[in-house]
């Protein structure tokens, strides 16, 4: 899976979330459209 690059301007404290526990929190605030961009 390649890292998740954080677009500019967004707090960049989202760069820590790596852990499964992370991402699976994440994911709830990412419409699903989204998440597939993410993810490809």
């Amino acid at each position: 899976m390649t890292a998740w690059q954080p677009e500019p301007g967004l707090d960049s404290d989202l760069r820590e979330f790596s852990c499964n526990a992370c991402w699976h929190r994440w994911y709830q605030l990412i419409p699903l459209e989204e998440q597939g961009d993410y993810m490809a």
